[in-house]
C-alpha cells in the first residue's frame, strides 16, 4: 500500500458522506421534514384547494381553468425565496375552529392581474391597480369560503376563517416568517395554473407550522365517542298493591298539521316572485353617486355563507350558489319554519 492510498475504513467513511450529500433533493428541504401523517394531510389540502381554485376562478373568469397541486414539501422560508422572486400578491388566510393557523396561497403578478383584470373588463391589464385588487380580492375570499366547506366536511367538525386579505409585496423570506411566525419549516406546496388556451404557469401555497399540525385532522379518523356508563341498577320495589293503568282519551289532532284546504285548487296557477338575495348593504348618497364600472360592493354576508331563498318578498328558504352548464342556481339546504318566516318578515318590516 503506498503512502496517498486510502485505508478501507476512510473508504467507507467517504461513500457514507457522498450517500448523504449527493443524489436528488429531499422532498423535505433544508432543515424540516414531514411525518406521514403531515405528508398526506398536505397533499389532501392542496388536493381541495386546487381543485376549489380551479372551480371558482373558472366561473369568475367563465372560461375553462386548470389547476393541479404538482408538489408539496416542507421547505425554510430561504429555500422558499429561492424557487419565488419579484412581485408576488399574497392571498392570505387566518384560520379557526376546526383548524389552527395561518395559510398564504401566491400568484405572480402577471397571472392576478390577469384574473382581476378579466374580472373588470380589462384582461390585459399589467399593473395590480385598487380596481384589479379589489375584483381579485372577491376571488380570494370566495376561494376561502368554499374551501372552509370541505375541510369542514373532511375534517369532522366546522372551519371558519377568522381574517383573510390581500396585498402585494417583493418575496423574500422575511415576508414570509412576518406573514407566517417564524419557524424552522413550513408547508410549501406548487401547483400548476392553466387560464384558458393560455399556457401553464405556477402558483404556490405557504402553511404555518401551526397549520400544518391541526392538517393531520384530515387524515386521522375521529375518536370514537365514550361508551355510556352502564345504568345503575334498580332495587326491586316490595309488592304492593296492583293499579289499574289510567284510561285517557285520545288527544286532538296537532294544529301545526292541519290538512291543507279543500279549495287550494284555485289558487294553483297564481304566480309568485322569486328572488334570491345574496346580501344587502347600507351605502350614503355620495358613495353611490361614486359608483362606476367596476366598482365593487361589500355586502354583509361573508364568503361561503347560505344566500336567501324570497318569495313575495319573505325569506322561505336558504341555500347555496351552483352553476349548472352557463347558468348559476340555487341548491336549497334549509327550508325556514313557519316561525322563522314570521320572524324573519318581522325583521324586514322594521
Amino acid at each position: 500500500m503506498t503512502p496517498d492510498a486510502l485505508s478501507q475504513e476512510e473508504i467507507d467513511a467517504l461513500l457514507k458522506g457522498a450517500s448523504k450529500g449527493g443524489g436528488e433533493e429531499s422532498s423535505s428541504g433544508a432543515g424540516s421534514s414531514l411525518s406521514a401523517d403531515e405528508e398526506k394531510a398536505l397533499g389532501q389540502y392542496g388536493d381541495l384547494m386546487a381543485s376549489t381554485q380551479a372551480d371558482m376562478v373558472g366561473t369568475f373568469l367563465g372560461e375553462t381553468v386548470t389547476v393541479k397541486r404538482k408538489s408539496h414539501s416542507a421547505q425554510p422560508a430561504q429555500a422558499i425565496s429561492e424557487k419565488i422572486s419579484g412581485n408576488t400578491v399574497f392571498c392570505s388566510y387566518v384560520y379557526e375552529g376546526g383548524l389552527a393557523g395561518k395559510s398564504v396561497l401566491l400568484f405572480a403578478e402577471k397571472d392576478a392581474c390577469k384574473i382581476g383584470g378579466t374580472m373588470v373588463g380589462e384582461p390585459e391589464a399589467t399593473e395590480f391597480s385598487d380596481m384589479v385588487m379589489d375584483a381579485f380580492k372577491e376571488v380570494c375570499n370566495t376561494i376561502g369560503g368554499n374551501l372552509n366547506t370541505s375541510l369542514s366536511g373532511k375534517a369532522g367538525k366546522s372551519v371558519t376563517l377568522a381574517d383573510s386579505g390581500v396585498e402585494i409585496n417583493d418575496f423574500s423570506a422575511d415576508i414570509v416568517k412576518e406573514k407566517l411566525g417564524d419557524s424552522e419549516g413550513y408547508g410549501f406546496i406548487v401547483y400548476g395554473l392553466s387560464i384558458g388556451d393560455a399556457g401553464e404557469t405556477e402558483c404556490w401555497q405557504i402553511v404555518s407550522a401551526p397549520l400544518l399540525e391541526s392538517l393531520k385532522a384530515l387524515v386521522k379518523p375521529p375518536e370514537p365517542a365514550p361508551a355510556p356508563a352502564p345504568a345503575p341498577q334498580e332495587k326491586s320495589a316490595p309488592p304492593g298493591p296492583q293499579a289499574a293503568p289510567v284510561q285517557f282519551e285520545q288527544l286532538s289532532q296537532d294544529l301545526t298539521q292541519a290538512k291543507a284546504p279543500a279549495n287550494l285548487d284555485l289558487i294553483m296557477d297564481i304566480g309568485l316572485e322569486i328572488r334570491v338575495e345574496l346580501g344587502r348593504t347600507n351605502m350614503k348618497i355620495r358613495d353611490v353617486l361614486n359608483l362606476g364600472s367596476g366598482s365593487v360592493v361589500e355586502l354583509d354576508k361573508l364568503a361561503g355563507e347560505p344566500v336567501d331563498l324570497l318569495v313575495n318578498d319573505v325569506i322561505f328558504a336558504k341555500g347555496e350558489v351552483v352553476v349548472i352548464d352557463e347558468n348559476f342556481g340555487v341548491r336549497i339546504t334549509e327550508i325556514l319554519t313557519l316561525q322563522e318566516r314570521i320572524k324573519t318578515l318581522g325583521e324586514l318590516k322594521a
